[in-house]
């Protein structure tokens, strides 16, 4: 420490003595060298050696080396020791040695080279152009001293600070590494204070540019504030000339800031500074057509991100650049490039026409021609690729398509190492690659552009989320595409990633609302093609919010009302529908509304306008069909009509709005029977199919147009030969392959039935097998039970299709194809729930992986298809969790198309889990008969289904509207909600009917086959609201006296009844009772559920009573019970009846639902349901007979009693005892049916006069004993 100290005064003195005296050997001396690096070598074996005694050695080699002749050589030492001295102050974490070698190279040079070191400019260089790291670091360090001692004059040979700037500029501003770039940034920022306020100008405008390079490669937002702020104190400090420079330049930050950000201030203070570059610039400034490039370039950003942006200016200010004689090649064609960009984005706007597009091309390529080559020959190739392209969409001459994909395949090929714009031009080659699939329809072009689209989002640098939803946007479109060709996996692909650019977007920024757009399209799309109302009502919902968000007169304002008025339109159709009449026109009414408004928004001639005034007339009309407006009807012909006269000839939406006004035109034929109106209707249909190929999904929806157009001008049904042309257009709809399931069935649907009713059995039996095949595919199992139910009762031309088929089948003495038809076209919801409830035995001893893998399988879409997302009930899951939960569903029935696939290969496994065949539904009548009543205008029979025959008994005096009719006088005389007032006389005509109709003569029949006492009954339409285990005149002997009565909805279900479970220990039972119910009368007769229970399963009884009997409680205990009883309260929905429910404690958060029942896989014997009407549905979907009892049969229940309306509780206890007294007594379940039975008829023997008392229990289930 004291030679140290020792050495510090002396080096100081040294130093001293120089600038007061000028004599250089006070540093020259040898001694003084040595005296400063022993001082520095104490210094570095010190921790904590002080700043002061570094600074001072710095400052001695920084004088040494000022003092030194120009010829001397460079003294390597001294430059060490600086790079040294700065090491140990921290600056520098690299040892000089190695990188100095580098150096050395120019000392060998001689004495020019030698006199190069002096130069910062060429440490500058070395800082810049080092290829070793080292080597770099160390330039950089001592760039920073020399700037420094610059600065303070102590340099030889003084360079102007405006010149170093310059290089800094040159050789460390322009790099592609940020690193680089921060480090010449804060170089310059160091000597700002040397420079004059010219010169500093300038040079805040390189700081304020090296900034946004930056900001290019890593996205930082940071860097973009700092190159406005750069870029401010510029114009602050800038005047005559370089004030339109640093204008300009500041516009440019700004530009930038709006582009990443959305910011409309920035956008338009941009505009305004570029602007205020041009007014400040002389006439004849060279940089002038530079400022008016950067201009327009302004002005198209605003009209970007705001209302303000005015492109007419944008497009004035590119063509006077171009115009400027002198201009430098690349500034004429950026020119050129932003003429082209005006020009697209003024015809996309629809504020330009046709001849926009053409000269937005021209000036693309004039763009390339005046610079061939350079940076920016990619970005003009892509930037004419998307006005051919454009073109193209509008023209459609292949030669602009061509040209636009080769373009665009040069600018991605042109722009290799460029890491920063590579995603731009790939998104747009991916568009031109689809436009290209869109002309060849080829697979293999498809996967191309869907490959590009997938290498754009990937290539997109981080730190730029806006880009990357754009690029995600382009993909979604993309896969949208795919989808219409490949199917679901496509579609849930896209939903997800418009919902990740959705996402990605930021509140606020501008792109956010053609993000929401997007995914409400996408959504809708999912929704056209999975019929997922979770799907539809999010769309709805994200359409508001877009709606919302864009102000009057934005460029998206027809866009968004657009979207909105089309999903609402959808809703009124779909949604509303199973909500009543009033929800749907409240929904159609907003769709008009909307689509007013969007009609308003597109100026006459703007591309999106024919569709607006199509969406428009199609809103009408469904509001006319909702309200009855004859008004509304007329104008929406008038509207569809303005549509078509704005749409060309060969116009791809051409065929869509001809069948839209078609539909129109026939409504209003049959509103008002004008003939002219029907024969339009029939011209426009047969335009459509002739403007469609065969195999396009439009020729479907043309063809059927054209046979219900036909059909509605010839009211006259007594020439057959004259229908030929009308059944021909059927026929076509439903075989066009590509054609929507739902359009294909209503074809097939009228085809047949129109056959059948010229008399053509035959035809009609074609024509109506084909539409129950499609119906399969109109409610597909991955749709979800809600939107099933939605879709089947949404259309209700399909009710009774499979009956009309079954009739006509009949007529040709068919009664096995007969039942196979009825057996496909009903019980379709209730079918795909059999279809994951097989009996496993056999496949676990073949193959038990695939068996286990196929079971948890059919588990998991149980519960799945049981949570599926349903209408809004007043507890709705958010949006993205219902479109999750559709995407899940659907994903999980792919998974189980392949595994069926795989199990199927397997020797003995062909049919596995295929619909039974006659043979196998002849089987589930052991023990009995099947009695299927099928009621049809084309003839009503019964089909009597044996062990050993299907034998059909025609019931002349059945007609569908009798049944209609006594179903609507049973369900009033029933007066349900008020035990005990029931209408008994008419409740005993009816019972009388069903015997003098049906009863009397299938019993008659029956006998023919043998004794035969046990049957179940399995009727058809609303028939299956009726009790014909009841039939009887008063006074008589009825059905109740000839034979033991079961139901099923149909034999699919009877032949899946589960075998009994095994269990070696005495049978477990379940007690679910609720003597009271908040908001519900008493039931004072649940009190007695328990002992019922302990009864038959003493000790091994399990009650959930009162609080604690909650929907997540009932749903967990089911499994594992044998015995279940439930006294409680029920609900039944006849629109919904997946949504039926027993009510429990929690029913009014969380009711426990048909469709929680069917996600079980419980197995148990007995199933009794003491709650009221637990066997009923509704008309609409009868066919299909889901309730709480079938539910409980498919959770896995073999026997299950229920009600089919309300009863006094008195009763329902003297049921229920006398049913559990035969059990206990028998300790067979098996004896349930004849238990219930029994039960009934004595009923009916203390109150023979009160049907409504006697003939509500029904039992569902297997055979008994």
């Amino acid at each position: 420490m004291t030679v140290t100290g020792d050495r510090v005064p002396a080096l100081r003195g040294r130093i001293e003595r120089f600038l007061a005296t000028g004599e250089k050997a006070c540093l020259l001396d040898p001694a003084a060298l040595d005296d400063a690096l022993a001082l520095l070598a104490d210094l570095s074996g010190l921790s904590g050696a002080s700043a002061g005694s570094l600074a001072l050695v710095a400052r001695f080699h920084a004088l040494r080396v000022a003092v030194q002749d120009a010829s001397a050589t460079p003294d390597f030492v001294v430059m060490a020791a600086c790079a040294e001295t700065l090491r140990l102050a921290g600056a520098s974490q690299h040892t000089p040695a190695e990188a100095l070698r580098g150096m050395a190279e120019l000392e060998r040079g001689g004495p020019e080279d030698a006199a190069l070191l002096r130069r910062p400019s060429t440490w500058v260089r070395f800082a810049a152009q080092a290829a070793d790291a080292t080597a770099r670091s160390l330039g950089r360090e001592l760039v920073r001293l020399a700037v420094l001692l610059h600065a303070e004059g102590l340099w030889p040979e003084p360079v102007p600070p405006a010149d170093l700037c310059a290089e800094i500029r040159v050789h460390l501003l322009g790099t592609p590494d940020p690193g680089t770039l921060e480090y010449g940034i804060a170089l310059v920022e160091s000597l700002l204070a040397c420079l004059a306020a010219p010169d500093r100008a300038g040079s805040l405008n390189d700081v304020a540019f090296a900034h946004l390079a930056a900001y290019e490669i890593d996205g930082e937002r940071a860097r973009l504030d700092a190159a406005v702020d750069a870029a401010r104190r510029a114009v602050a400090a800038a005047g005559g000339a370089d004030l339109a420079v640093c204008l300009s330049g500041l516009g440019t930050a700004l530009q930038t800031l709006a582009n990443a950000t959305g910011s409309v201030r920035a956008a338009d203070e941009a505009a305004e500074a570029a602007g205020r570059a041009v007014a400040v610039a002389a006439h004849d400034d060279p940089n002038r057509a530079a400022y008016l490039v950067n201009r327009s370039a302004a002005l198209l950003e605003q009209a970007e991100v705001s209302l303000a942006g005015d492109l007419d200016a944008a497009i004035r200010a590119a063509r006077e650049a171009a115009g400027i004689p002198g201009a430098s090649a690349g500034v004429a064609a950026s020119a050129e490039t932003n003429l082209c960009l005006a020009l697209l984005n003024r015809y996309e706007r629809g504020a330009g026409g046709d001849d926009d597009l053409t000269a937005a091309v021209e000036a693309g390529w004039r763009a390339l021609r005046l610079e061939p080559d350079g940076p920016l020959r990619p970005s003009r190739l892509s930037n004419l690729s998307r006005a051919l392209r454009m073109r193209y969409g509008r023209t459609g001459a292949d030669e602009d398509l061509d040209q636009a994909l080769a373009t665009a395949e040069e600018a991605v090929a042109a722009s290799a190492g460029d890491v920063v714009n590579l995603d731009g031009y790939l998104s747009n080659l991916a568009i031109a690659q689809l436009d290209h699939y869109g002309r060849t329809g080829t697979a293999a072009d498809l996967d191309t552009a869907l490959r590009t689209a997938r290498r754009a989002v990937s290539a997109t640098p981080g730190g730029h989320p806006a880009r990357r939803a754009g690029r995600l946007a382009n993909l979604a479109n993309t896969l949208l595409a795919a989808a219409r060709s490949r199917g679901a996996a496509d579609l849930g692909e896209a939903v997800e990633v418009s919902r990740l650019a959705l996402d990605s977007t930021p509140e606020g920024h501008p792109d956010r609302i053609m993000h929401l757009l997007n995914l409400a399209g996408a959504l809708r799309a999912a929704y056209d093609a999975t019929g997922s109302l979770a799907e539809l009502l999010e769309a709805g919902e994200l359409a508001e919010q877009a709606d919302a968000l864009v102000p009057g007169g934005h460029p998206l304002r027809g866009i968004a009302s657009y979207t909105l008025g089309a999903v609402a339109q959808t809703l009124a159709v779909r949604g509303g529908a199973a909500h009543g009449r009033e929800q749907a026109a409240a929904h159609a009414q907003r769709a008009v509304t909307a689509l007013r408004a969007a009609v308003a928004a597109f100026p006459p001639g703007h591309r999106m306008r024919p569709a607006a005034l199509d969406g428009l007339a199609n809103a009408l009309q469904i509001l006319s069909w909702l309200t009855a407006d004859p008004a509304a009807l007329t104008e929406a012909v008038e509207t569809g009509r303005a549509a078509l006269r704005e749409t060309p000839v060969g116009d791809p939406a051409r065929p869509g709005r001809l069948c839209n006004l078609s539909i129109a035109a026939r409504s209003l034929h049959e509103s008002t029977w004008l003939p002219e109106a029907v024969h339009e209707a029939a011209r426009l249909a047969g335009e459509a199919v002739a403007a469609t190929a065969a195999d396009e999904p439009e020729h479907a929806v043309a063809q059927f147009l054209l046979g219900e157009a036909l059909y509605g001008g010839r009211p006259d049904l007594r020439d057959p030969a004259g229908f030929e042309d009308v059944l021909d257009a059927y026929r076509r709809a439903s075989a066009v392959p590509t054609g929507a399931p739902v359009v294909r069935a209503h074809a097939a649907a009228a085809w047949g039935r129109l056959a059948a009713v010229l008399g053509d059995h035959r035809e009609a039996l074609r024509g109506l097998t084909t539409a129950v095949e499609l119906l399969e595919l109109v409610v597909p199992a991955a749709m979800g039970l809600p939107d099933q139910e939605h879709r089947l009762a949404g259309f209700p031309d399909f009710t009774g299709v499979a009956s009309d088929a079954a009739a006509c089948a009949l007529a040709l003495g068919g009664a096995g194809l007969a039942l196979e038809l009825l057996e496909r076209g009903r019980g379709l919801l209730i079918g795909h729930a059999l279809d994951t409830r097989v009996d496993l035995a056999a496949l676990e001893r073949r193959a038990p992986e695939l068996a286990a893998r196929f079971g948890e399988l059919c588990r998991s879409l149980d519960r799945a298809r049981a949570t599926a997302p349903d209408l809004p009930t007043g507890r709705l899951l958010a949006p993205a969790v219902r479109s999750a939960t559709v995407a899940g569903l659907r994903a999980r029935y792919e998974e189980l198309t392949r595994l069926l696939a795989e199990i199927r290969r397997i020797r003995g496994f062909g049919r596995f889990m295929d619909r039974p065949d006659v043979e196998e539904l002849k089987a589930a009548a052991a023990g009995g008969a099947v009695i299927v009543i099928n009621v049809s205008d084309f003839g009503s029979h019964a089909l009597i289904v044996t062990p050993r025959a299907v034998t059909a008994t025609p019931l002349e005096d059945l007609h569908p509207a009798a049944v209609r009719g006594k179903v609507r006088l049973f369900s009033e005389a029933l007066r349900e909600g008020r035990p005990g007032t029931a209408d008994e006389d008419t409740i005993h005509d009816v019972l009388e009917w069903l015997w003098d109709t049906i009863a009397q003569t299938v019993l008659k029949r029956l006998r023919e086959h043998g004794p035969i006492r046990r049957v179940w009954w399995s009727a058809t339409g609303p028939l299956a609201l009726l009790p014909l285990h009841a039939a009887g005149r008063r006074g008589e002997p009825g059905v109740l006296d000839e034979v033991v009565s079961s139901y099923t909805p149909t034999l699919s279900a009877l032949a899946r009844v589960p075998a009994p479970p095994a269990g070696d220990g005495p049978p477990r039972g379940l007690v679910v009772s609720m003597p009271r119910t908040p908001r519900h009368r008493p039931l004072p007769g649940a009190a007695a559920a328990p002992g019922l229970m302990r009864s038959v399963c003493p000790g091994a009884t399990d009650e959930l009573t009162g609080p604690a009997a909650t929907r997540e409680a009932v749903l967990n205990a089911l499994p594992g019970h044998r015995y279940v009883h439930l006294a409680c309260h029920a609900y039944t929905d006849p629109a919904r009846p997946s949504r039926s429910r027993l009510v429990l404690h929690d029913h009014a958060r969380a009711p426990l639902t048909v469709a929680d029942v069917l996600g079980l896989h419980a197995g148990g014997e007995l199933a009794f349901l003491s709650a009221c009407g637990t066997a009923r549905t509704g008309a609409e979907l009868a066919d299909e007979g889901i309730h709480l009892v079938s539910a409980f049969q498919l959770a896995g229940y073999r026997h299950v009693v229920g009600t089919l309306w309300t009863v006094a509780d008195r009763h329902t206890v003297r049921v229920d005892s006398h049913v559990y007294r035969a059990l206990r007594e028998s300790g067979d379940p098996g004896r349930v049916p004849l238990a219930l039975h029994e039960a009934v008829l004595e009923q009916r023997r203390r109150w023979p006069d009160h049907p409504s008392v006697w003939a509500c229990h029904t039992h569902s289930g297997a055979g008994g004993t």
